[in-house]
Order: C-alpha cells, then structure tokens, then sequence
C-alpha cells in the first residue's frame, strides 16, 4: 500500500502591506529636492555677492591709482590760488578747467555730490587691470606745516604752505562706484 500523500499546510498569509516604503522615499525625495533647491539660490546669491565686492575692490584699486595721479598733477600745474568765495549764505560754486578747481564755496554741497557739476576730468583711460578714472583738485588755502606755528612771531617763513584736495571716483558700469578724496599739502 502506498503511503498517503504527504500534505503541507498552507503558508501562512503575508502580512498586509501597506505602501510604507513608497511613501517614506517619496517624502524624503520631497526633502531633499527642497534642500538641493535652498542651496542652489544660497549658492547663487552668494556668487552675486562675490562678484559685488570684487567690483567694489576694483573700482577702490583704480581710485587709488587716481588718487597718486591727481597729487602727482598738482606740483606740475597747481590750480588757481584765489583767495576762498565769501560766504554769503548763497551757493556759488566756481567753475573747474582741466581737473583744475577754484576754492569750493562753504554754501555749497562737496562738488562730488553736485549731480550738476561737470568739472570731473579723466585722469586715467582703462586697461585691463583699471577702471577709467575722473578727478579734480580744489585749492584749499593756506595751512601750517605744523602745529600752531601761524601763532609764533614771528612766523617762519617755511610755517605756511597751500593744501589741496584731490578727489576721484572710478566707475564700474554696472556694479560699484568708488569716491576717494585726500588732502594734500606742499610746497
């Protein structure tokens, strides 16, 4: 006689899934999406910043290069030492030649703010490492070489000497726009 057929019992049935796996991964791929997105507009807005100060670091660069080549101008054709306008209460602000400035007037705004002024000369053409630059000198009067020398008697003859005002801007279109101004006193 045969031996009856072996019978197994049914395996058991598999727990019901749900689609937790799915869902899980779909919401970490929303997340990291997000994160990969804030990144690239930190990224992007980081780049703009870089390249703002590395315009404003060129622009100050080419106004330094102006600055030195203003003070260079001044011994070989200083402007016009008339004596300061009066201050009357009016602005009257004189007229530049060349780079070359009259006294400012006191009731006036700096030149440099004067959106009117058109006395700004171009010192220096651009390169590849310069910007071009615009400057002006103004003749401030007389000042003591040093301190309180005008009040000896007498007054050394080397006590008093013309000081200047050297200003400059150079442009970098678009991007930054740098100002520099220095004093310069000498013989």
């Amino acid at each position: 006689m045969a031996s009856p057929p072996l019978i197994f019992p049914p395996p058991p049935a598999p727990p019901a899934q749900r689609g937790a796996a799915l869902a899980t991964t779909l919401i970490l791929l929303v997340i990291v999406t997000l994160l990969a997105l804030g990144a690239t507009r930190f990224v992007a807005q980081e780049e703009k910043m870089a390249t703002g100060i590395l315009d404003r670091a060129i622009a100050f660069q080419s106004a330094e290069e102006g600055l030195r080549h203003g003070e260079s101008l001044i011994p070989q054709n200083p402007p016009t030492r008339a004596a300061p306008p009066e201050m009357s209460g009016n602005c009257n602000q004189t007229s530049c030649t060349d780079g070359l400035c009259f006294p400012p007037d006191p009731d006036c705004p700096p030149r440099w703010q004067d959106p009117s002024f058109t006395g700004w000369h171009d010192w220096l053409a651009q390169t590849d490492e310069r910007l071009p630059v615009q400057g002006y000198v103004e003749y401030l009067g007389e000042f003591p070489n040093w301190s309180l020398c005008d009040r000896e008697i007498p007054m050394a003859p080397n006590c008093l000497s013309p000081r200047y005002r050297v200003t400059v801007r150079a442009v970098r279109t678009p991007g930054a726009t740098v100002i520099l101004e220095s004093q310069y006193q000498g013989p």
